[in-house]
């Protein structure tokens, strides 16, 4: 990717850094961590802190206002969360917020590993990779539904999404502003910038953008949706090459493969092999992966070394072929049981000599019932003996 022309992006572990002080300073104890993924801080006392947010609130505060910006930011989220008693109030201030299913996974391995309990948050599946929790607004941060606050209520996840929903649809002016690009011709950046943006994917039909065919939508940030018309493959190429762009300014992610939205449906997606869009569109899709495993894996493996289970965690990478598209790879290392990745290709290696790739699907033929299926996201296999030579041979693999 071409960064000659790029903006320094955000130091965000410096700022994670700043931000650890500042709770210090306001009396925070215990251990802070700093989760690079999902770009925010970890504290069992506290609900996550996103750092990437504070990136946007100080983007729209003076340089000299920035002290300032990051105490008032801090001190939001120690207010302890706020209680609202009947669902008649609680009505009319949910909002929903769409996640990355990757955020869960990972909250949920970093709250075993230092102890922590882990509050029961009701949340609704939008794909296999990104999910809408609840939140509601409070001075200038949100606080996050809890379990036991619908318990309270006394109301079922479908009345609190649609009730959400609504207060969305309430906040979102109508018709829509999009903002377009001489530089990417056919796409549509949201100029909603209130934290939202993503999650009105939800109502898509909603969102006052004319197209031929369905839109088709990618969300680095909170802040920033962008779409484009799925027929148009000129538009589909320059969102791809935008997306790229942004994620090297600013170092966020909050879904990169490609969705869908067809009607009511949602659904991961991506152009034909033989459009010129499928390129970078594929590279958004490979990004997304890589992250997400990336940073699972490392804590995965954590968790599996405590236990003593003696199984390595494979790394899950992406590889660009000479014309610009991308594919995912898992790393099989003969040796120990290893934790495999679902990718595009595996690539098997004898200590330092790398035997060659198969597909996904030659691997699974192959081999069958030895992948035993590790439950959770995303996706991973237990395996436990190297494949023999003539196994490897049946998978016919290239690439070594």
């Amino acid at each position: 990717m071409d960064q000659r022309n790029a903006p320094e992006p955000p130091d965000l572990a410096a700022l994670a850094e700043r931000l650890t002080a500042e709770l210090r300073a306001q009396g925070v104890a215990g251990n802070t961590a700093y989760d690079q993924a999902n770009q925010r801080l970890i504290n069992e006392s506290i609900d996550p802190i996103s750092v990437a947010g504070l990136v946007l609130t100080l983007s729209r505060a003076p340089e000299a206002e920035h002290d300032e910006v990051v105490r008032r930011y801090v001190a939001a989220h120690l207010r302890g969360k706020p209680t609202i008693e009947t669902w008649a109030e609680a009505r009319e201030k949910v909002l929903p917020r769409i996640r990355p299913e990757i955020e869960q996974a990972c909250w949920g391995l970093r709250s075993g590993l230092e102890g922590w309990a882990l509050p029961s948050m009701p949340t609704g599946p939008v794909t296999e990779h990104l999910r809408v929790q609840f939140v509601w607004e409070v001075e200038d941060a949100f606080a996050t539904v809890h379990a036991d606050d619908v318990e309270r209520w006394g109301v079922t996840l479908d009345e609190l999404q649609d009730a959400a929903s609504a207060n969305l649809g309430h906040r979102t002016p109508s018709p829509a502003q999009w903002m377009g690009n001489e530089s990417a011709p056919g796409v549509f950046r949201s100029s909603w910038a209130d934290g939202f943006d993503a999650t009105r994917v939800l109502f898509a039909g909603g969102l006052g953008l004319p197209a031929e065919g369905p839109l088709v939508a990618i969300a680095p940030n909170d802040s920033t949706l962008l779409l484009a018309d799925s027929s148009n493959e000129s538009a589909v190429f320059h969102l791809g090459l935008t997306v790229q762009r942004l994620v090297q300014e600013t170092k966020q992610m909050v879904w990169l493969w490609p969705l869908l939205l067809d009607g009511d449906v949602r659904r991961h997606w991506l152009p034909e092999e033989s459009s010129a869009a499928f390129a970078p569109m594929s590279v958004c899709a490979a990004i997304h992966a890589q992250l997400a495993y990336q940073e699972h894996g490392a804590l995965l493996q954590r968790a599996l070394d405590a236990e003593n289970a003696g199984i390595r965690v494979g790394l899950v990478g992406m590889a660009q072929s000479p014309l610009g598209s991308a594919v995912t790879v898992a790393v099989w290392e003969e040796g120990t049981p290893v934790a495999l990745g679902h990718a595009d290709l595996v690539q098997f290696r004898r200590g330092e000599t790398v035997l060659g790739m198969a597909p996904w699907a030659k691997v699974e033929e192959v081999l069958g019932d030895a992948l035993e299926a590790i439950p959770g996201y995303p996706a991973r296999y237990r395996v436990t003996d190297f494949p023999e030579d003539w196994q490897l041979t049946q998978m016919e693999l290239f690439g070594g």
